[in-house]
């Protein structure tokens, strides 16, 4: 009898993990928003209990949504939780899916004449050229979409995105200017060689922009363009702001400077 009934216990022990519900976000939703082009996207969007304030909700807007939103939205939470101490103040989190990686080397890179991507860089042999497209999806499609649903402060809109999508922030500011605040984390500046550097992009006038630059230690490469760059854009009028991540690498800058990006955007001063 004894061990007749055992396997009926061991059953009950597993069943209750096998059948649980998957964790869900509170006060989050996606939405589909399809392009001009015809292409589906999903942008995922959270929202701070209560009435948005007489503006309207402060915005971080994430590239690279997949991977992401979920930090970015419980670090943005803890925080305004904490808000005597850490200084921020809740705030809406709209994240852009890039998937598949095809669509994202597209959407993220500027067009550059006469220009590959080298063997062994990433988006070797992918499509680019996209970024003014995709930055008129974000300002034409996706900002209205959110705007139906959630009232924003158009005075507090911050970009954040890394890699290619610090990249695409670049040019994005450079050309458009859609938003107030940039956070470029480990942006990839080799992208198009001479041809895409800043001072060969634009003259727009940045004032009242700010920007936050990080990236890792020790890459003597990558923080040479970023000197070039935060040259140009100071001399443009930006405010801007360089963070060195110890002990990090391109893969993890993401994640180790998403505090700084909240800050950033939903901060009560301008910088972290």
């Amino acid at each position: 009898m004894r061990a007749a009934i055992l396997p009926t216990v061991v059953a009950a022990m597993v069943a209750p993990a096998a059948v649980a519900a998957p964790w869900h976000l509170e006060n989050s939703d996606v939405l589909t928003v399809r392009s001009d082009a015809g292409e589906d996207y999903a942008v995922m969007v959270a929202w701070p209990e209560g009435q948005p304030p007489s503006n309207g909700w402060p915005v971080l807007w994430l590239l690279d949504g997949e991977d992401n939103f979920p930090m970015a939205v419980t670090n943005a939470r803890r925080l305004a939780r904490a808000r005597q101490r850490s200084g921020v103040e809740p705030g809406l989190i709209i994240a852009i899916g890039s998937e598949p990686m095809a669509r994202r080397s597209r959407d993220f890179t500027p067009l550059i004449d006469d220009y590959s991507v080298p063997p062994g860089a990433p988006g070797h042999g992918l499509p680019t050229g996209g970024a003014n497209a995709y930055a008129k999806f974000l300002s034409d499609s996706v900002r209205p979409a959110v705007a139906a649903r959630w009232k924003l402060d158009p005075n507090r809109q911050t970009l954040a995105g890394h890699s290619y999508g610090g990249l695409f922030a670049v040019h994005e500011m450079l050309t458009s200017g859609g938003f107030r605040n940039y956070a470029l984390v480990s942006p990839s500046l080799w992208f198009g060689g001479t041809a895409a550097r800043p001072q060969n992009q634009s003259a727009r006038n940045l004032k009242g922009t700010t920007v936050l630059i990080a990236e890792a230690t020790g890459d003597a490469a990558a923080w040479a363009h970023i000197t070039n760059l935060q040259r140009h854009l100071v001399a443009r009028g930006a405010q801007v702001q360089t963070l060195a991540l110890s002990h990090q690498n391109h893969g993890s800058t993401m994640a180790a400077s998403i505090a700084h990006s909240i800050t950033l955007a939903f901060g009560l001063e301008k910088l972290p």
